[in-house]
């Protein structure tokens, strides 16, 4: 008798600090969803989140779960546990994955996207301690701001102000000395 959902492949990657489990299945019978657990020893898992199945499926079909509450250099050990709509349940393979200080600094958001004052915020999750250089250019280009800081570990917003800036589409480029950049447009109205 074949299994009602048959997992046919699972993994687990990261970037800029999120994790992103991806799994497929090759079909699927009576499918009420997924529910995702994780554990940082391996022994002991808990619910973090919810997918919910297509139900019945003789294609293949994709899924993917996000996760962004994690500390930097520990094991996160994660499995899927399916649930059929009768209640019967099986558990797939576990993947593991680390993330290092590095990969945890992330810009977060900008604020506000649409911007009335003369200053803007941006928000940096970090690791670790880190230098960046903030930069805001205009659409074409051309040079509105620059800005060198200390990152602290843990949650940062940094100011930057932008005074008599005329309307139109921004970027921030926040170059982070340990090697990244990441790009957040905002538009300016006046």
């Amino acid at each position: 008798m074949p299994l009602p959902v048959e997992i046919s492949e699972f993994g687990v990657t990261e970037e800029d600090g999120v994790i992103k489990l991806y799994w497929k299945t090759a079909t699927e019978q009576n499918n009420q969803g997924f529910e995702v657990q994780r554990s940082t020893n391996t022994l002991l898992f808990n619910k973090i989140g919810w997918v919910d199945g297509v139900g019945d499926s003789m294609r293949s079909t994709a899924y993917s779960f996000e996760e962004i509450n994690v500390e930097s250099n520990q094991w996160y050990y994660y499995r899927l546990r399916q649930i059929d709509v009768n209640g019967t349940s099986s558990y797939s393979k576990t993947v593991a994955i680390m993330i290092n200080e590095e990969a945890k600094t992330v810009v977060k958001d900008i604020s506000p996207t649409i911007i009335t004052e003369n200053y803007v915020n941006i928000d940096i999750a970090a690791g670790s301690v880190d230098h960046a250089e903030i930069i805001i250019n205009g659409l074409h280009g051309q040079l509105i701001a620059r800005k060198n800081v200390l990152v602290s570990k843990g949650n940062n917003t940094i100011r930057i102000d932008l005074p008599q800036t005329p309307s139109g589409l921004y970027f921030a480029h926040v170059k982070f000395r340990k090697g990244k950049t990441q790009t957040k447009r905002f538009v300016v109205e006046r």
